[in-house]
């Protein structure tokens, strides 16, 4: 039987590298925001046990995103009929791709949303629920686009809260089923205040609990439980670098053929 080459298998493993070099870069975009705020540490039990868990932060901008939801049939205004409609479709669609079901509306969760939205105040609720806040959005799709742009920034490999993912993270997390969100034209003034639209989106169950950020956010075109394949999209270069590593493994093995 033939050996193959050591050049012939170093060049096969460095298409490899290459290929998958190439898959490295996520498929969203940020968008610019002005003011991103800390929040408020909480508590959430679930049966005997207790997590931690973080809610969401919030995000203030007033760019326009260079992608939106690519299913989207139109931009609804925070004021018309689609507003519901155009909520779930952008948010469907960045959850499709991080392998979590569909979320359904919820009129409670509306509800509560609308009713806090109209305090104007730029602060979390507090409430029982998962909360994403946006400011200065033109419309409903872009804030969204905005908390799913979040993406490039998060660590899949550390999976934890951060304040500057946690839109995205609650957006895509697997437990989470409902969304109901309101939205209101502030003109507020003082530290908390807002001006200009404010939306308020509530999430149940809510995410963001501290544990449990590997097996609910899932990478794109990945389940969560998977390990790092040669299509995945790796996280501050450790994919590269393992890649790198078994490359240069290759390598060596074909020396000693």
């Amino acid at each position: 039987m033939r050996r193959p080459s050591v050049l012939a298998l170093a060049a096969h493993a460095l298409l490899l590298f290459s290929d998958f070099a190439s898959a490295d870069e996520t498929s969203t975009t940020t968008v610019r925001s002005t003011t991103t705020v800390l929040t408020i540490t909480t508590t959430v039990t679930s049966g005997a046990s207790t997590f931690p868990t973080t809610q969401t932060t919030m995000v203030a901008g007033d760019a326009t995103p260079s992608t939106a939801a690519a299913t989207a049939t139109g931009i609804a205004s925070y004021t018309g009929d689609a507003f519901g409609a155009a909520i779930l479709n952008s948010t469907n669609y960045y959850r499709a791709q991080h392998q979590a079901d569909a979320l359904t509306w919820d009129e409670a969760l509306a509800s509560y949303a609308q009713d806090y939205a109209e305090k104007c105040i730029w602060q979390h609720s507090d409430g029982p629920h998962g909360e994403n806040l946006a400011e200065g959005y033109i419309n409903p799709t872009f804030a969204v686009d905005a908390w799913a742009g979040e993406e490039q920034k998060y660590n899949y490999r550390k999976a934890k809260f951060s304040e500057s993912t946690g839109h995205y993270t609650q957006l895509v997390w697997k437990n989470t089923t409902a969304v109901g969100c309101g939205a209101v034209e502030c003109n507020t003034s003082g530290s908390n205040g807002v001006k200009g639209w404010m939306m308020v989106c509530e999430y149940s169950p809510r995410g963001n609990v501290a544990g449990h950020f590997k097996q609910e956010v899932a990478k794109p075109g990945e389940s969560s439980t998977d390990s790092l394949g040669f299509g995945g999209a790796s996280s501050n270069g450790s994919g590269r670098k393992m890649i790198g590593a078994l490359v240069a493994g290759y390598v060596l093995l074909a020396m000693c053929l």
